[in-house]
């Protein structure tokens, strides 16, 4: 039924789009409308964000011999078969997408090195900017480090593309590399052109209006930036700091307990442990974290390329007195308000709200936390041993972002904005951050303002770590309770 009802409004949709200037986009090209993502991201770009910071990259080293020729042949077979490989983007008044139908494919650059190329090198020769207005907005590099040993660099601009679609486009150009023919012949069910265009009807319905009523019923007034309790070192701008831990397998299966006892989403459980931090931190009693989530609600989505995500914010509550049990019900019913809208545009809530704005700091929220399954990790590929490098750091989109990669061991990855926090004070966090976890999975109905950030009896912050350069703030015992910013201040 979806399949039938996006194809129809598409078709619609092209033959309504009269207002473009048509002399200047050929016969050949579908003119159909953005999405309110892209509209958010493409606006983004344009007000001087760091363009390098919305590009989606993949790496991955193969060991084998591989056919250039073939691999030319492969790309173009995928870029014909998903509608966002040949898509570029114009603004008349409105973002537009423009669709070319028989686009080249942008061919393998074979990057041969004199000399052996590290995995920092191999990042760096794919981090080229973009221009939106040309197409494709895909790159491939083949680079080759050895006659057996190669790295499949692919970068697409996140205008056309979200997490999933980076392991639909591998998954396909594997296929079409080993059998040749399979993938054009087999089309995606919708494109992501046909989403857009029933999202371009559905904002002006009246479901998304009564949506829209119930999202300003919520968030009556833009909440205050988050208050951390850092400055903020304009010097300090540059590639983000970085922290990952790998919780213990006991560990990761108690939280698995636990959230299965208070009848909670492991998402739920640790983006409110999060959030505990961030109160005790900062002393609002209001924390508001952004997560990403997906809008492929329909199976027919499931091999689409695109951006099919949305941002939304989750409020969570701090009462002194309040079990962390009790605030995480809370929070569940407040993740499931904003999963009920998670089709209503990030960027219209901003509009609507009209947030005081700070240079460098995101409007709405300023922290971010997401939750995802384990990755598939590499590919399988008869004949070759394949292994994905590890990204570098990026450019920070916030100035605290918590990522959870959920399996038998979780993994909780940190990074933030070099300009509000250093390396050491990163570590502080993580550290706390894992008190927390330890604490609650033992007794859930620990109340916030009992609960530790250091083990009891443990040494003040700047002598456990060695920091003799920490602000005064940081020189106490954080055992006992919040009554104040920070409780049980030396």
């Amino acid at each position: 039924m979806i399949h039938a009802q996006l194809s129809i409004r598409r078709m619609a949709t092209m033959t309504s789009s009269s207002s473009l200037k048509i002399a200047d986009v050929e016969s050949d090209v579908a003119v159909m409308p953005a999405s309110s993502g892209q509209r958010g991201l493409w606006l983004s770009g344009q007000m001087g964000d760091a363009e390098n910071a919305y590009a989606v990259h993949a790496l991955w080293e193969i060991t084998g011999h591989l056919d250039h020729d073939r691999m030319v042949r492969a790309v173009q077979e995928v870029v014909d078969r998903h509608e966002a490989l040949r898509t570029s983007f114009l603004w008349d008044g409105g973002l537009f997408q423009l669709i070319h139908d028989a686009a080249p494919a942008p061919a393998p650059a074979l990057v041969t090195a004199t000399a052996y190329v590290d995995d920092a090198t191999c990042w760096e020769i794919v981090g080229q900017p973009w221009e939106t207005a040309s197409h494709p907005l895909m790159r491939v590099n083949v680079i080759r480090r050895s006659p057996m040993n190669h790295v499949l660099a692919v970068a697409m601009h996140h205008l056309i593309c979200d997490g999933p679609s980076v392991q639909i486009l591998i998954r396909d150009l594997v296929r079409a590399y080993v059998s040749p023919g399979t993938v054009q012949a087999d089309q995606p069910a919708l494109h992501f052109a046909d989403y857009a265009a029933w999202e371009a009807e559905w904002l002006v319905g009246e479901e998304y209006a009564r949506q829209r009523l119930d999202v300003h019923a919520e968030w009556a007034t833009a909440p205050p930036a988050i208050n951390f309790p850092l400055g903020w070192d304009a010097g300090a701008a540059g590639a983000e700091v970085v922290r990952t831990s790998r919780l213990a397998p006991e560990l990761s299966r108690r939280i698995d307990q636990l959230a299965r006892d208070l009848r909670v989403t492991i998402f739920t459980l640790m983006l409110t442990m999060f959030s505990a931090v961030l109160h005790r931190w900062t002393g609002d009693r209001t924390i508001v974290i952004g997560t990403p989530i997906s809008l492929r609600e329909s199976a027919d989505l499931d091999q689409t390329i695109g951006l099919l995500i949305n941002t939304v914010p989750i409020s969570t509550a701090w009462d002194e007195e309040a079990s962390f049990a009790d605030v995480v019900q809370a929070v569940q019913r407040s993740a499931g308000r904003a999963l009920e809208r998670r089709r209503c545009p990030f960027d219209q809530l901003v509009y609507d709200l009209r947030p005081p704005r700070a240079h460098g700091r995101a409007p709405v929220f300023q922290t971010f936390f997401s939750a995802v399954p384990e990755a598939e990790g590499a590919p399988l590929w008869p004949g070759f041993a394949v292994r994905q490098l590890p990204p570098p750091p990026a450019s920070p989109k916030f100035e605290l972002s918590c990522n959870v990669t959920v399996g038998d061991v979780h993994v909780v990855h940190l990074t933030a904005d070099p300009r509000r926090f250093s390396v050491p004070v990163l570590e502080i966090f993580q550290r706390h951050l894992r008190v927390v976890i330890e604490t609650l999975v033992d007794d859930p109905t620990t109340t916030v303002d009992r609960l530790p950030l250091v083990a009891a009896g443990g040494p003040v912050l700047a002598d456990m770590f060695g920091l003799d350069g920490l602000p005064d703030m940081y020189r106490f015992p954080l055992v006992t309770g919040t009554h104040g910013r920070f409780g049980g201040r030396a």
